[in-house]
């Protein structure tokens, strides 16, 4: 039941960060079963609503709306996991998506020595697309790492461009299936 939650879980959010309205919040976040977030560096478990020092947090939402989703060739920080991605081809005219998914340390003493991450949705421009991310079990100290050059839409390949949006969530199962995590991003092909 909890991975059917999390499952539609997943699938709200990627709408929700496919608006274009809102603050900067929305192109990016995660969390913990039952809405629990552990801060960095802190065994303490808080409310998903009481952190309000996410990365790229802007005051205004007017703001997020003319800046639009950060470049993907960065790192993405945030309580759950950082995420390091790097755009290859910038000067052609197709690109390739590679990152890496690295639990915080307070996301893995939340989830366990042992983790299951899976990618339960993924688009691009909005459109939804065979995930580029087979799920893996592993130590949960692992880079889960992965690549994307092509997509697919209803069995037709599209290469990756530059200026499209790409929206990737991830979902984490750690050794007691009750606790569990999501992470998700949107940004934009330099």
């Amino acid at each position: 039941m909890k991975i059917i939650k999390s499952g539609i879980l997943a699938v709200l959010l990627l709408l929700f960060t496919n608006t274009g309205i809102g603050n900067a919040e929305e192109y990016q976040g995660g969390g913990f079963s039952e809405n629990e977030i552990i801060k960095e560096g802190s065994n303490e478990i808080i409310s998903d609503l009481e952190v309000e020092d996410r990365p790229n947090n802007l005051s205004s939402p007017d703001a997020a709306i003319s800046l639009g989703p950060p470049s993907c060739n960065r790192t993405h920080s945030h309580n759950v996991a950082t995420v390091t991605m790097q755009v290859k081809n910038l000067t052609g005219s197709y690109r390739s998506l590679m990152w890496g998914f690295h639990l915080t340390s307070s996301a893995r003493s939340f989830l366990g020595p042992i983790v299951v991450v899976k990618m339960p949705s993924a688009a691009v421009n909005g459109k939804a697309i065979n995930t580029p991310y087979e799920p893996h079990s592993e130590g949960a100290s692992y880079n889960f790492h992965g690549s994307m050059k092509n997509y697919q839409i209803k069995g037709q390949s599209y290469p990756l461009k530059k200026g499209d949006i790409v929206n990737l969530s991830w979902h984490i199962t750690g050794t007691n299936p009750e606790r569990y995590g999501y992470r998700y991003l949107t940004c934009k092909m330099p």
